[in-house]
C-alpha cells in the first residue's frame, strides 16, 4: 500500500486528467481525432526534446497508436 501523501498525490493527479479528459470530451466543437492528435502532439513533444522521460513518451505512443487501429 502506498503511504498516504504519495496516495494523495496519485488521487490528484488522477483528478487533474479526469478534469483535462471532462473539458476535451464536453466541448462540442472537438471530435475524438482532436484529442487524439492534442495528445500524441504532446507526447511528440517529450519525444523531441530528447528528455529523459523519452523512452516513456516513445512507449505510451506505441501503445495509443496500437489502440487507434
Amino acid at each position: 500500500m502506498k503511504p498516504v501523501n504519495e496516495q494523495s498525490y496519485y488521487n490528484d493527479r488522477r483528478d487533474r486528467l479526469a478534469d483535462i479528459l471532462t473539458e476535451y470530451m464536453t466541448d462540442g466543437s472537438v471530435s475524438s481525432h482532436d484529442i487524439y492528435h492534442d495528445i500524441m502532439r504532446e507526447l511528440n513533444g517529450w519525444v523531441t526534446l530528447s528528455s529523459p522521460f523519452m523512452e516513456k513518451a516513445q512507449l505510451v505512443k506505441k501503445l495509443m497508436k496500437v489502440g487507434a487501429k
